[in-house]
């Protein structure tokens, strides 16, 4: 679960490269697995944050679950992406709003209509 405040709040608005643990509803406090997201908010004027690859690199090294030894059984999964709600927009200087979301997932983007 992402707050859209919180991730406004960081440098450059977003999450950048954030390991989060995948956990199943009947196992709420074990871990089956990592997941890695990027996860930015922009309104009206912010640049989309981009980042080279010396980001990349340097990132990698400080990230102790990179390094950690794997020993989960691998397996397949379909990764579904669900926003069921969007509270306290800020209003623009236009009549509505229109947010959208878009999604990068193993080279394959799908994205809200804007």
């Amino acid at each position: 679960e992402f707050s859209l405040t919180n991730i406004y709040r960081q440098t450059n608005h977003e999450y950048y490269r954030k390991w989060t643990p995948l956990v199943l509803p009947s196992e709420p406090g074990k871990e089956h697995g990592w997941l890695q997201v990027s996860v930015y908010v922009l309104k009206k004027g912010d640049a989309t944050p981009s980042h080279g690859d010396t980001d990349f690199e340097l990132m990698n090294d400080k990230d102790p679950v990179l390094r950690a030894p794997v020993d989960l059984k691998q397996s397949m999964y379909v990764l579904n992406v669900l926003l069921y709600r969007a509270e306290n927009l800020l209003p623009t200087h236009k009549k509505s709003l229109n947010p959208f979301v878009s999604v990068r997932f193993n080279g394959a983007t799908m994205q809200t209509k804007r």
